[in-house]
C-alpha cells in the first residue's frame, strides 16, 4: 500500500494516512480476518474523525499528538496526528507491548468488598 487511505464515505475528509502503511502491511500478514477488519474500521474512523465517539481512546501522556485506540480482544492501534490533514499509524498489536501504554498497577484494579478500591465512601 503506497497510496494514502481515504474513507469511502460520501463526504470529503481532510484526514489521510501518510505513514505507517508498511507497518499495517507487515501486521496484516499474520493477522486474522476479524483483526484486519477491526483495524481497518479504526483507521477509517480516524480518517472520518469519528474515532473518539466510536471507540475507547487513551491519550499518550508523553506525546500529546498520539493516542491509543482500544479494539477488541486486547488489540491496540496507536495513532499520531501529524498535521491538520494527516495522521500516521505507529503501532498495531497487543496492549502489553504497546509503546507508551503502561499497564495499571494491580492495586488500582482490585475491588474491596464489592466496591472500587480507589473510590472513597
Amino acid at each position: 500500500m503506497s497510496a494514502p487511505l481515504v474513507p469511502a464515505s460520501g463526504r470529503p475528509s481532510s484526514f489521510t494516512v501518510t505513514s505507517g502503511l508498511d507497518l499495517l502491511d507487515e501486521w496484516s500478514a499474520h493477522a486474522t480476518q476479524s483483526q484486519k477488519n477491526i483495524v481497518n474500521r479504526i483507521i477509517f474512523a480516524v480518517a472520518d474523525k469519528n474515532v473518539f465517539t466510536d471507540y475507547s481512546v487513551i491519550d499518550d501522556v508523553e506525546n500529546h499528538m498520539e493516542f491509543f485506540v482500544l479494539a477488541k480482544n486486547d488489540l491496540i492501534v496507536k495513532i499520531r496526528i501529524d498535521d491538520f490533514d494527516s495522521f500516521g499509524i505507529l503501532y498495531i498489536g497487543p496492549s502489553c507491548t504497546a509503546p507508551g501504554l503502561d499497564a495499571a498497577p494491580p492495586a488500582s484494579m482490585r475491588l474491596v468488598r464489592g466496591r472500587d478500591a480507589n473510590v472513597r465512601p
